[in-house]
């Protein structure tokens, strides 16, 4: 699955792992690129992988311990 988004939505990820529009017409120029399903095949891929390497259970799990491990020592 390909994400398109604004500028704000992008904050903080990867831009290759998504396309991110600026404009209404860029909406509609990324919209015909995505046509191509060799593309979105591509983009998904990549955000795939990225997913799996970054977020996942284990990596969520530690970020969640050490979150509350920091707000019961405050």
């Amino acid at each position: 699955m390909v994400v398109l988004t604004s500028e704000s939505g992008a904050l903080g990820h990867t831009p290759e792992l998504f396309l991110e529009a600026k404009s209404k017409n860029d909406y509609i120029e990324k919209l015909d690129y995505l046509k191509d399903e060799n593309i979105r095949n591509e983009i998904g891929k990549k955000l795939r992988t990225n997913i799996s390497k970054d977020y996942n259970a284990d990596k969520e799990t530690s970020k969640l311990i050490k979150l509350y491990g920091e707000l019961l020592n405050d």
